[in-house]
């Protein structure tokens, strides 16, 4: 009787240990699986990335529309399911489709699924507000746009530290939204911060370009405001680092001369303006052609 008691529980033992190692691989597997999704799901991301970067904003809806697709018949949610719709309404918004009920819906899904399981890192969450602010922002709806630019920089600073890119670039929208609502010392306040911030790392190429035109955005505010000095100051800085970029004078030279040009015509020096206006045509049309709005303007 005792020997078969014995055998009861060896068994009993064994058949335990048996799902329990049936379990563990199941949760292997299923990890494995998660994590080649995972993978699979990034590398079409950077794709879209390279396709907008290189301006084929065609080519990267496509690939971002394929991607939400997979991540829903999947059964993707929370920050999985937020990084595919939030590639897909940066994508749709790059291809001027901000004005779209679509566009704006996919970006507000996207943040909602920031809050789902698994949730979204500060950084994805910051990106998802980011990108939705500013389609509320190209739909000139900037009540809208300026607290989620707001947010944005306050999780990019935590997530990133306060002198990345991506914090300076979150002040720029916050500056061109407060311009836009016609706060403009608020605006300049938001664009000093970021300046400072590409400022402190304009060796590298792309952030001379982007302190130079935040640059010019400042030169247009301190002319609305009167302050004629600044104005002068800084539109002359950003037409330096312009010609300054990397293989010769920068592609947006020519319009950069036309912006300071323009705010010397404000400020009453007319000589000055057309000097700049006559330098700057050839540049704008071996730049842009010779029909382009630049050119008339």
């Amino acid at each position: 009787m005792e020997i078969k008691t014995t055998y009861i529980r060896i068994a009993k033992r064994m058949i335990v240990s048996t799902v329990i190692l049936l379990v563990c691989l199941s949760a292997t597997r299923v990890k494995a699986q998660s994590s080649a999704s995972d993978e699979w799901a990034q590398a079409r991301i950077d794709s879209i990335a390279v396709l907008l970067a290189d301006r084929q904003s065609d080519a990267a809806v496509s690939l971002a529309r394929s991607l939400v697709d997979s991540l829903e018949s999947g059964g993707a949610r929370g920050a999985d399911m937020a990084r595919g719709l939030e590639a897909l309404a940066r994508s749709l918004r790059r291809n001027r489709k901000y004005g779209k009920a679509e566009t704006l819906e996919i970006a507000r899904r996207a943040v909602t699924s920031c809050t789902g399981s698994p949730p979204a890192s500060p950084d994805l969450k910051a990106s998802c507000l980011n990108t939705l602010g500013l389609i509320h922002f190209q739909r000139s709806e900037n009540e809208e746009a300026l607290p989620l630019f707001v947010e944005a920089t306050k999780l990019w600073s935590v997530s990133r530290g306060s002198s990345d890119q991506k914090v300076a670039a979150s002040l720029n929208n916050q500056g061109l939204v407060l311009e836009a609502m016609g706060r403009n010392e608020e605006a300049l306040i938001a664009l000093e911060k970021a300046v400072g911030i590409y400022e402190s790392r304009q060796d590298e190429p792309k952030y001379l370009i982007k302190f130079a035109r935040t640059n010019m955005v400042m030169a247009k505010l301190h002319t609305k405001l009167g302050q004629y000095d600044q104005a002068g100051l800084r539109g002359e800085q950003s037409l330096e680092m312009y010609r300054s970029a990397p293989g010769g004078n920068h592609p947006r030279l020519g319009s950069a001369m036309g912006d300071l040009a323009a705010l010397y015509r404000t400020m009453g020096d007319w000589e000055g303006s057309e000097a700049l206006y006559e330098s700057a045509i050839p540049l704008i049309e071996a730049a842009y052609g010779p029909d382009h709005s630049e050119v008339g303007r």
